[in-house]
């Protein structure tokens, strides 16, 4: 039984694995310091806004805006009900009414407890973020 008391040979097998473990580990350390970390993660905009869901005569949804650290960022608000992108107005700096802190977005067609608004903003940077997320 001198086969199961001969342990020459498990040392250099455990030292050849240790080091093809060690060079695999460092060679993807020195990999990604080569071609660096992610860099592009926008940070998320703040702004504010708020859906007051009055229903006046037509079924519309006020969205107003609340301004917020980065809201002069902010180039364009849209609405979309059910997916539908033409059921709330645009706002631009430049549309009536305009994209301003107190401003008002309204969102037409709206049936109470049945749909689901999404209010997006973009940005001066061409970033498009979502404010506001919800159901009705």
């Amino acid at each position: 039984m001198r086969l199961f008391e001969d342990n020459d040979g498990v040392s250099p097998v455990i030292g050849t694995i240790l080091m093809v473990a060690i060079t695999v580990i460092l060679s993807a350390v020195i990999a990604g310091f080569m071609w660096g970390v992610p860099t592009q993660i926008q940070k998320p905009w703040h702004v504010g806004v708020t859906v007051d869901v009055k229903l006046v005569p037509n079924n519309t949804v006020e969205v107003t805006m609340f301004g917020g650290e980065d809201f002069d960022r902010m180039i364009l608000v849209k609405g979309s009900v059910n997916g539908d992108w033409n059921a709330c107005q645009v706002l631009t700096l430049n549309s009536t009414p305009p994209l301003v802190i107190g401003g008002v977005m309204r969102c037409t067609g709206i049936t109470p407890a049945k749909d689901h608004l999404i209010v997006v903003g973009q940005f001066n940077d061409g970033s498009e973020q979502v404010l506001g997320d919800v159901f009705l």
